[in-house]
């Protein structure tokens, strides 16, 4: 079974790359990282932790890389698959500790061609790894449905997909988020 949990309040962690607080990530959704049982791994400790969240305009994510990848950081690249009710995008960026901080947000279009929206410089990489991507650059709006499936590439080739089976799935949040929470 993937290990999918919902966010449950809104966030808005500073994207400083540093674990800033304790309640920083608190209430984030977790998309757990134990490779399946009896699996040949190939990505063993590439990340140790993934935490995603919201607030009612952004979209964060919070990688912890693994210390002991340390030396394959150079080769490696995160992509994020982020399928919407209408579009499919892509956001990539590098581990290789030389790249400067940004990352690649693309979307499908219908001819199958890829159309960059451009390079984000709200992610930072130090001992975490934090990233925001504005909704509205998603054209997505309140209650609607989001899959996201996060890729790790070794030189193009993938060595890990989180969650490992199907993609993690949730609504994005409008005005009565945190209010419906609360409600038995």
């Amino acid at each position: 079974a993937d290990l999918v949990t919902a966010p449950l309040a809104l966030l808005n962690p500073s994207i400083d790359g540093l674990v800033t607080d304790f309640f920083e990530w608190r209430g984030a959704g977790r998309i757990h990282t134990q490779p399946p049982l009896g699996a040949m791994w190939k990505a063993e400790g590439v990340l140790t932790g993934i935490q995603f969240g919201w607030n009612l305009d952004r979209f964060y994510l919070r990688l912890d890389p693994d210390e002991q990848s340390q030396q394959r950081q150079a080769g490696l690249t995160v992509e994020l698959q982020l399928q919407t009710p209408e579009h499919l995008y892509h956001l990539s960026f590098s581990l290789a500790p030389s790249e400067p901080d940004q990352f690649l947000l693309s979307q499908r279009l219908a001819s199958g061609h890829w159309r960059e929206i451009g390079p984000y410089q709200s992610i930072s990489h130090r001992d975490i790894i934090e990233l925001a991507v504005p909704f509205k650059d998603l054209q997505l709006t309140a209650g609607q449905e989001l899959h996201l499936t996060i890729l790790v590439l070794e030189h193009s080739l993938e060595v890990a997909r989180y969650p490992h089976h199907k993609p993690a799935t949730f609504l994005v949040p409008g005005p009565e988020f945190e209010a419906n929470l609360w409600r038995v």
